[in-house]
């Protein structure tokens, strides 16, 4: 933590609020779609934290939930996901929920169309992967 401080890195820390309203605001008025993109993703972070807690051992969602507390307390929210993909609490969560072949299969779709978005806002310059 004490590195990922540093400013050309994750930055100090930061109150989270202060940052979610800054992103939502940057994807509503288009002036940082790809900051402002992160939003959703925290919400289903939060979610993902829940069903943690619910269904997996109470260690497996005190660290996705102090994951989530780390990625979201930085002064953007440009590495959430990459915190998001450390903590394995949230993958397994994730593949819970997708005991029906018809939910992995719509999940799989939804996925490779995401993709394919978040590709094509890289190559407009509005996302930076």
């Amino acid at each position: 933590m004490r590195i990922q401080q540093r400013h050309n890195l994750r930055g100090s820390f930061a109150n989270p609020i202060d940052t979610f309203d800054r992103a939502t605001r940057g994807l509503l008025d288009g002036h940082e779609v790809g900051t402002g993109l992160h939003v959703p993703w925290a919400i289903l972070l939060a979610v993902g934290v829940v069903i943690a807690f619910r269904r997996w051992p109470l260690s497996y969602g005190a660290f996705a939930a102090a994951m989530l507390v780390a990625g979201i307390s930085s002064s953007n929210l440009d590495s959430l996901e990459r915190y998001a993909l450390s903590a394995f609490p949230f993958v397994l969560a994730a593949a819970g929920l997708l005991r029906r072949e018809w939910l992995e299969r719509s999940v799989l779709v939804l996925s490779g169309a995401a993709m394919v978005g978040y590709a094509v806002l890289v190559f407009l310059s509005a996302a930076v992967p």
